[in-house]
């Protein structure tokens, strides 16, 4: 699509409520509500201030924005408090679900996560230094083989951020739905719509640590570990979350 034909179709609502943030792979930001209020704050900005912004600064802060937001799940998946006397928790049902078993799942394919990627990293950074030694520079089928790992490591990297935060949405707002009258079908919605994002991560996920088995020799039992908890962890919010399968999120599912 010419690029003046899309940045003049209309917004699409809610788009951004069960998307997975990753803005810089998205074919939709031009219709996306939250780009938009990003640009728009940084016009405002630019000119109350007269500064010369560059075009890709509204990517940069962006990028800055989702990188917070990133690093704050990991620290939420990260948390495991011990018992009463240190959990912080709003409520018994906020407690219940921090030790649901879809959400201590998740916490699993998080935790197991991490070792992999940095053992995957450096295996990667030193095929990269391999094939930038060759003379005469990578082969090109070699080249593009590496770019297609490194990319699976990118998949993983972002998606094993978002399960815990977002697989206890759900579960919250199905949970809250029971107690809620006059609210019980906007918390459904929000359920569904939630459970079908940690459900399309999973997708994603599990089909990047596939290639990774495949091409990977040296991290092929640790990816038989993460598929193993992945497929259990989307089989699981697949049952807990009546209808997510087939739910269609806004713009992302059509």
């Amino acid at each position: 699509m010419e690029e003046g034909r899309r940045e003049s179709l209309p917004r699409i609502p809610g788009l951004f409520e069960y998307c997975d943030r990753w803005c810089e792979r998205c074919h939709l930001t031009s219709r996306c509500l939250v780009v938009a209020l990003v640009a728009e704050r940084r016009a405002r900005r630019r000119a109350r201030s007269g500064e010369l912004q560059s075009p890709g600064a509204l990517w940069e802060e962006i990028r800055a924005s989702t990188r917070d937001a990133l690093a704050a799940l990991r620290r939420r998946a990260e948390e495991e408090p011990g018992g009463s006397e240190t959990a912080s928790f709003a409520d018994d049902r906020d407690r219940d679900l921090h030790w649901h078993p879809l959400v201590q799942a998740a916490r699993q394919v998080f935790r197991r996560s991490r070792p992999f990627l940095d053992r995957l990293q450096g295996i990667l950074a030193a095929r990269r230094a391999d094939l930038e030694a060759l003379p005469g520079g990578p082969p090109e089928e070699e080249e593009i083989a590496l770019m297609r790992l490194e990319n699976c490591f990118e998949v993983v990297q972002w998606y094993h951020t978002l399960l815990v935060a977002k697989t206890h949405r759900a579960l919250a707002s199905q949970a809250e739905a029971e107690g809620a009258p006059g609210q019980e079908a906007y918390l459904l919605e929000d359920a569904r719509g939630t459970a079908r994002l940690v459900y399309v991560c999973l997708g994603r996920f599990l089909g990047a640590v596939h290639v990774l088995h495949r091409r990977v020799p040296e991290l092929q039992e640790n990816a038989r570990v993460l598929l193993a908890l992945a497929y259990r962890l989307r089989e699981g919010i697949g049952a807990a979350v009546p209808g997510c399968r087939e739910y269609r999120r806004p713009g992302l599912d059509d």
